[in-house]
């Protein structure tokens, strides 16, 4: 898994150093964006709730397509663990590289995209009662965001098992 670490890291960099590159010429268009999101989460199988902070370097391509990244922290609070009942907190730190496709026209202020990201996820698991549980495993996201002019909000599934509704600003490219 270190191995993955290391050439994600570098994308993951490359994205954000052309974004804050980016962010010194304010005066023309530019292809790189930074988006920062909040919003909440909710473990698929396990009852309980959380909390999702995470920030999206991109890079477009073309009007259409365009890479993008993320860096995330999930918390979440689980009154009822799956099968077992059990209560606990868990948390997660992403790192992940992919895709983002534009479904709608460029030339509108309101956009629908999707992304798809892959790369690393660190989970911290405690249940009451139980040992302290990590580990490092592949992770994942994929999402549906509606965008108005620099605002953002979207419905992704994020690992390791949260579903959650972000809301997001973007600075850099409209």
């Amino acid at each position: 898994m270190n191995k993955m670490i290391k050439p994600l890291l570098v994308c993951l960099l490359c994205v954000v150093g052309r974004t804050v590159q980016a962010q010194d010429q304010p005066a023309t268009p530019t292809k790189a964006s930074l988006t920062g999101f909040v919003g909440t989460t909710t473990p698929i199988l396990d009852d309980g709730w959380g909390v999702s902070v995470g920030v999206n370097p991109a890079y477009s391509f073309s009007d259409w397509l365009a890479l993008e990244g993320r860096v995330s922290y999930q918390y979440n609070q689980i009154t009822g663990a799956f099968l077992s009942g059990d209560t606990g907190q868990g948390s997660d730190v992403n790192l992940l590289v992919g895709g983002r496709l534009y479904l709608t026209k460029p030339d509108k202020p309101t956009r629908i995209y999707l992304n798809a990201l892959a790369g690393v996820n660190y989970n911290r698991e405690q249940m009451v009662g139980e040992a302290l549980r990590q580990e490092w495993a592949p992770g994942l996201m994929g999402g549906a965001y509606l965008s108005y002019k620099a605002y953002r909000a979207g419905v992704v599934f994020e690992s390791k098992q949260n579903v959650g509704l972000l809301l997001g600003y973007q600075f850099g490219r409209r």
